[in-house]
């Protein structure tokens, strides 16, 4: 049975690397995957069958585990994330550790932070009102309902303000984001 595990966790930069790339940060992913190895221990002793053969492991089922179990903490996130709005509210620069950063060069993070650092601004000159919405639906995860019954604000007014400024962002900054993405970050 451990023997399994073992076998399952010799993955492990692979299965680091699946769920990071459906947008988990490092810290968290590794939590995840730790919970992962608790959840594919207990199948284990059941008598479950997690490979595919004595030595590969079931790559498929462990991505779906993976994403179950990202889609679940991002809605234990929602549920118990507090927004509390004030007056000099400003959307800031959140510190990353350097092991988010880790694997890519440091001209790519720093065309990465000249583009944040620019859409930081456009959102810090918005009005009160529009720039905590956004703040609020985007860095909570919180839903159109969630947001209406919390603040308020009708749905409508709410979807429109914040599908109107996503594409003030995107008009500004797409082109900034296409050179990032074709590696031209002497153009940003």
């Amino acid at each position: 049975m451990a023997n399994e595990l073992e076998k399952i966790a010799k993955n492990h930069d692979l299965w680091l690397k699946m769920i990071m790339n459906m947008g988990c940060n490092p810290s968290v992913a590794e939590d995840i995957i730790q919970e992962m190895y608790l959840k594919l221990d207990k199948l284990i002793k059941q008598g479950k069958n997690v490979m595919y053969d004595d030595a590969s492991a079931n790559r498929f089922y462990i991505y779906l585990t993976l994403k179950s179990m990202f889609i679940d903490y991002k809605r234990a996130k929602g549920r118990y994330t507090f927004f509390e709005i004030m007056e000099n509210d400003e959307a800031s620069n959140t510190d990353e550790s350097a092991s988010f950063y880790s694997g890519v060069d440091t001209e790519e993070q720093e065309a990465f932070t000249k583009i944040y650092d620019k859409i930081l601004n456009e959102i810090n000159s918005w009005d009160f009102y529009n720039k905590n919405l956004c703040i609020a639906y985007f860095t909570t995860g919180m839903s159109l309902d969630k947001l209406t019954k919390e603040l308020g604000i009708g749905r409508s007014s709410i979807y429109n303000s914040i599908r109107n400024h996503r594409e003030i962002i995107r008009d500004k900054f797409q082109e900034d984001v296409e050179d990032f993405y074709n590696k031209d970050y002497d153009k940003i």
